[in-house]
Formats: C-alpha cells, structure tokens, sequence
C-alpha cells in the first residue's frame, strides 16, 4: 500500500515543476517583452527556481527511498534546496516588480507623447483655420475686382486682351478660394469643431445644381455628364452645405480623372432601408484595388504611373468620407484599372417623423 509521504513527494513535485514551467515558459515565449525591463532577473530566477525545484526533488527523493527501505537518505541536499529557492524566488519576484514599474513608466511616456500628438494636431488645426480665415479675405476682394474688370462693369477694356487676363485672375482665384475651403474643411473635422444641420433635401434638385457648376470644366473636356435619377422625389436627410460639397468632390474628380469625350453617370436610388444613394460613375483610366484604401487619407494622391496628374490638395474623398460619417451614412469605391470608377455615398432613412410628415 502507498503511504501517506509517498504521495506527498509526487504532488508536491508535480505541483512545484508545473509552476516552474510554466511560469519559465511564459517569460520565454514574451522575451522581447521583457528585455530591458528586468527580463534577465526573471530568467536568473525562474532557472534557479528550478535548480532548487530539482534538488529538492532529488533530496526528497532520497529521503522516500530511505523509507521504502531502497537505501539510506542524503540530508545535506536540504541546504541547497533552501538556497536555491530563496535566491531563485526573491531574483523572480525582484525581476518581475522591476519589469513591471518599467512597464508603467513606459506606458505613462506612451500616454504622454499621444498627448502631445493630440495638441500639436489641434494646434495644426486652429492654425489652418485661422490661416484659411486671413486668406479668404484678400481673396475674396481679388475675385471681385478681377470679375468686374472681365465683365467691364465700369466701362469697356481698350485692349482685349486685359479682359482674358482678368478671366484667368478670376479663375485661378477660384481655384485658390476651393483649396483654401477645403483645409478650412478639414481642419473643422479634425478639430470636432464642423457641426451639420440635417433637413430634408430634394436630391435631384441638388444634383442637378452641383452638375450645373462642373458644366463648364466638364465641357471643356467635352466630357457627357447624365443624370439619371429613379425617383424625382426622392429625398434625402441631409446638411446642405454638406451634401453640396460632398457631390461636388465626387463630381470634380470624376472630371478630373476622365479622358477627353468620357462619360460621367450620375445615379440617385432608394436604398432597401428607406435612405438614398448617390452614384457617381466615369469612364477614366481607374485605378488598382490597392490604391483605393489610400484615397480616403488626407493628402493622399495617385502615382502618376496611373496616368493621374498630381492636382489638388488630396482632401477631395477625405473629406467625402468625414462628411458622410456625420450624416450615420457610408462611402464606398470600386474600381479597377482601365475601366473607371464608381464612388457612392448612402445615406441613413430620415427619422420616421419627418418621413411620415
């Protein structure tokens, strides 16, 4: 029959070399987390911890022999069994608090620097606004000295040619004025600070109105741009300013990206749960599945190896996707090289108050 001490040596064994183990195997498997960190304390220790686990073993194994009558017991083991626990356990412990005062100090550099990520970036940002505010002033006067001087309003131009040059004054100021609202734009939503004010709004009126003013650059590629709209009542719950802007991205990209007498396509559906989706749909060159994730970025363009022309500031989409989060809706992008793009905005069914109403 097994005594009693018997299988006290082979629980407390078993117990002692599972811990052992499986503590030394945690530290190995995370080394890299712990070096530097007081990873070599904890090592040290877990292996002296198992020497002092083995002699132990070793002494309590003599020990039970001398009981079962095998042989005669070695007591002297039992002082290296102490030391080699004393030292392996307090080295382990030690190892283990240092590792982890480390491991706070660290994590509060962490919090810290992402502090000072986050006020350098809200500096940025009210800088840009205020930036954006000093130059839409003497902007705005360039325009409309420029306008009034092409259309003669004070009286006629004696040398025609002053006309074409107060034309592209104007029209380069435009471009000017739609970077500069553009920054302003995403500043405000980097910051938290662009508020929107949804009510209903007739898509095909919008649509129309955002088509009427890319006519003109539309033209002059001698691109066809149709409007194909399911419902003319349709409806959408949306800011205007917003919604305006969003569709004149997608629209002036679009433009921007199809070859001279391409096709733009611009869809206006129900969506299953009661909202409206917005298509906008051309015949460019398009694009590699891969790159399409980067476009949503701010600041990101196409290489040029894609035949697109480094224009613009990057936001276009940026803030399209931005925009059409705060309405609760969605962005998405198809396309593949050398069969164009196709961008859609959903928005969410307005609340069931208004819809009823």
């Amino acid at each position: 029959m097994i005594s009693f001490e018997v299988i006290e040596f082979f629980v407390e064994t078993l117990v002692a070399w599972m811990l052992v183990i499986a503590s030394t195997t945690i530290v190995l498997l995370r080394r890299e987390r712990f070096v530097g960190k007081g990873g070599n304390i904890v090592l040290v220790g877990a292996w002296l911890v198992c020497i002092g686990t083995f002699i132990g073993w070793l002494d309590e194994f003599l020990e039970l022999s001398e009981l079962m009558g095998l042989g005669e017991g070695v007591g002297y083991l039992l002082v290296e069994d102490i030391v080699a626990h004393g030292l392996g356990f307090t080295l382990l412990y030690v190892g283990l608090a240092v590792y982890i005062a480390r491991s706070e100090k660290a994590d509060r550099r962490v919090e810290e620097a992402l502090a000072e990520a986050e006020a350098a970036n809200l500096a940025k940002s009210n800088f840009v606004a205020s930036m954006s505010h000093e130059l839409r002033t003497p902007l705005n006067s360039v325009l409309g000295y420029s306008e009034m001087i092409r259309d003669e309003v004070l009286g006629t131009l004696n040398v025609p040619k002053y006309r074409e040059y107060a034309g592209d004054i104007h029209h380069s100021g435009q471009h000017l004025l739609k970077l500069i609202d553009q920054l302003l734009d995403i500043s405000k939503i980097e910051s938290g600070k662009l508020a929107i004010s949804p009510i209903l709004l007739n898509v095909s009126d919008e649509l129309s109105e955002s088509i009427r003013s890319i006519r003109h650059q539309a033209d002059q590629k001698f691109l066809r741009v149709e409007l194909v709209a399911a419902d003319r009542d349709l409806t959408v719950f949306a800011d205007r300013y917003a919604l305006r802007q969003m569709i004149s991205n997608l629209l002036s990209n679009a433009v921007k990206f199809t070859p001279h007498g391409g096709r733009i396509t611009v869809k206006a559906d129900h969506e299953a749960d009661g909202g409206a989706l917005i298509v906008v749909t051309d015949s460019g060159r398009g694009m590699p599945p891969d790159q399409i994730a980067r476009l949503t970025q701010p600041f990101e363009q196409l290489d040029n190896h894609f035949g697109h022309a480094n224009e613009g500031t990057g936001l276009g989409l940026a803030i399209v996707q931005s925009l059409i989060e705060l309405h609760g809706g969605r962005l998405t992008i198809d396309s593949e090289v050398g069969r164009g793009a196709t961008v859609a905005i959903a928005f969410p069914a307005p609340p069931k108050t208004l819809a009823a109403a």
